[in-house]
């Protein structure tokens, strides 16, 4: 399957006020995206990793607001 979407993880502020870890399956699935079409980014591994992202996916990251638009 072709990778359509770049999640880029990390660390948020959850709810509670406490450093939260928003990984790829997570962040997948408050897009509503497949993960069989995403290519999990870490941001230590950017560089490393550029010469796979298509220049046509969509890039999506943690939002400080929470709210995720469904991008399917």
């Amino acid at each position: 399957m072709a990778i359509k979407y770049v999640l880029h993880t990390g660390e948020t502020t959850g709810p509670d006020g406490k450093p939260q870890w928003v990984d790829g399956d997570q962040l997948a699935r408050l897009y509503g995206v497949p993960i069989s079409e995403c290519l999990i980014l870490h941001a230590d591994e950017e560089e490393a990793l550029q010469d796979q992202i298509p220049a046509d996916a969509t890039h999506l990251f943690i939002r400080e607001d929470g709210k995720y638009p469904q991008c399917f």
